[in-house]
C-alpha cells in the first residue's frame, strides 16, 4: 500500500506495510567443526598440562577434569569442556599410533609425495597435482601460511574544505533559504 506524505512542502510517495521486515530475516550461524574433526596436530602446552594432570590422577570424573583444566590455566567456565576435548583428541592419536600411523610415517609419506610420478603418463612425468597437495599439506603442518586474521591500524585523516568568497556567499544564501543559521 502506498501513501503520499509531504516533506518540507514537497509531496513524497511512500510505501507502507504492516509487516516489519527487519525482524523476519534470520541467519543460521556457521556450523563449527569439532576439535576432533580438524585432524591430528600437536597438543598445545596448556592441553599437555591438562592431560598430564588427568593421567597423574588416574580418574576421569567431572571434578578431576575441572581441577585439571584450572591447573592448566583454563577459565573456570571452560575447564571441563577443554579437558574433554583434549581427551577426545588423545584417543584418536593413540588409536592411530596403535595402527602404525606415527609422525615419522606421515613425514616420510609427505616427503615421498613430493616426488610423485604420474601413473598414467608415458615415461616418468611428474604428477604436479599430487605434488601440489603434498606441498600444501607440508606447508600447513609447518605453519608457513599467512595468518587468516589481519591486524591493522585505522588511519583517521581530517578533511579541510577550502572555499572561495563566492562559495561562502552561496552557502549563507542556501542556509537562509532553508531556514538554518547563517553561520555553521
Amino acid at each position: 500500500m502506498s501513501r503520499i506524505i509531504t516533506v518540507e512542502g514537497s509531496p513524497v510517495l511512500v510505501r507502507v506495510s504492516d509487516v516489519d521486515h527487519s525482524k523476519t530475516q534470520r541467519f543460521r550461524p556457521k556450523k563449527r567443526k569439532k576439535t576432533y574433526d580438524y585432524g591430528i596436530r600437536q597438543l598445545r602446552p596448556q592441553q599437555r598440562e591438562a592431560l598430564a594432570y588427568v593421567m597423574k590422577t588416574g580418574a576421569v570424573d567431572a571434578e578431576t577434569k575441572r581441577a585439571a583444566g584450572l591447573a592448566a590455566g583454563y577459565s573456570p567456565t571452560y575447564a571441563v569442556q577443554a579437558v574433554d576435548k583434549v581427551l577426545e583428541r588423545r584417543e584418536i592419536v593413540e588409536l592411530l599410533e596403535k595402527h602404525g600411523v606415527t609422525q615419522d610415517k606421515i613425514a616420510k609419506t609427505i616427503a615421498e609425495g613430493l616426488e610423485a610420478i604420474h601413473p598414467l603418463a608415458k615415461g616418468r612425468q611428474p604428477d604436479h597435482h599430487a605434488r601440489h597437495k603434498f606441498v600444501h599439506e607440508a606447508n600447513q603442518i609447518r605453519g608457513n601460511f599467512a595468518p587468516t586474521k589481519v591486524k591493522g591500524e585505522v588511519d583517521i585523516r581530517a578533511i579541510h574544505v577550502h572555499m572561495t568568497p563566492e562559495d561562502v556567499v552561496a552557502s549563507e544564501k542556501y542556509r537562509k533559504m532553508r531556514g538554518l543559521d547563517a553561520q555553521p
